[in-house]
């Protein structure tokens, strides 16, 4: 997110709404973690790219077998795709859980 939001300072025009906003939002997220962690977004950052690549089929086993208990298939041969926000909204509808 830190890199999307310094992209956007990149692209947009100084003081425009998305450039105002993504400066505040990376402030924001800056003072947080040196208050919470005592380590600034530079070192989450490198943290990031230093992660052990070995956990991460790990990590992917782990989200399939998430999405295989909330997203049950109608049909085997019917592949559901559908966006992050249409998930949240799922998991979110009365009886969902």
């Amino acid at each position: 997110m830190v890199r999307a939001l310094r992209k956007v300072i990149e692209l947009a025009q100084p003081g425009s709404e998305y450039y105002d906003n993504a400066q505040n939002l990376i402030g924001v997220m800056e003072q947080s973690m040196r208050e919470n962690d005592g380590a600034g977004l530079e070192a989450f950052i490198n943290g990031q790219d230093e992660f052990d690549p070995k956990y991460e089929p790990a990590i992917i086993d782990k989200k399939r077998n998430l999405l295989d208990v909330i997203v049950q298939e109608d049909d085997p041969n019917l592949l559901k795709t559908f966006s992050r926000d249409e998930l949240i909204e799922m998991l979110s509808m009365p009886g969902s859980g």
